[in-house]
């Protein structure tokens, strides 16, 4: 069970994070910029996350922890940003500061770390390829070996046919 929502905790994440940057929207007016620049950049990462959560599903891999964190803990700057009273403007500053560092830390992920992770698995399932074709090669050559020794027909025919031809002669 903890494994089927290991596995779809990265979407729901991100959609649970897209929903409330739109109701921190609706509601207060102070963030507009930030939480609109906020809610392209994560509407951008939402169509990524959702290609890598069906990805992880087939192969069964649920290694999103990291991400998964990242995402809830921007869900919650965003709630708490919402609930900032509109005359307190220290705290305005500081949570519009906030939203732009969470704003550039996603266009990060996507530009830079997702990237990267993408390097790695193509370096990772080259070495599994390379693995799988030395292998393969081995396999091969080994059969190729034992049907060289035992000829075409095997040994049991062969040795019939060596016997008639002795007798043959």
């Amino acid at each position: 069970m903890a494994e089927i929502v290991l596995e779809a905790a990265l979407g729901v994440a991100c959609e649970s994070l897209l929903k409330a940057i739109r109701q921190a929207e609706r509601g207060v007016c102070m963030f507009d910029s930030d939480l609109t620049e906020l809610d392209i950049t994560v509407e951008h990462l939402k169509p990524k996350v959702d290609e890598i959560d069906r990805l992880r599903k087939k192969i069964g891999d649920s290694s999103n922890n990291e991400m998964c964190e990242f995402l809830r803990g921007a869900e919650q700057l965003v709630k708490t940003c919402s609930e900032v009273a509109w005359w307190n403007f220290l705290k305005k500053c500081k949570y519009s500061k906030k939203l732009k560092q969470l704003n550039a830390s996603l266009r990060r992920l996507i530009e830079i770390d997702l990237q990267f992770d993408l390097a790695i698995g193509i370096v990772e399932i080259s070495v599994q390829m390379e693995e799988l074709r030395r292998l393969v090669l081995l396999e091969f050559q080994e059969r190729k070996s034992n049907a060289s020794s035992r000829g075409i027909f095997g040994r049991s025919r062969t040795a019939k046919i060596l016997r008639r031809n002795r007798f043959a002669v």
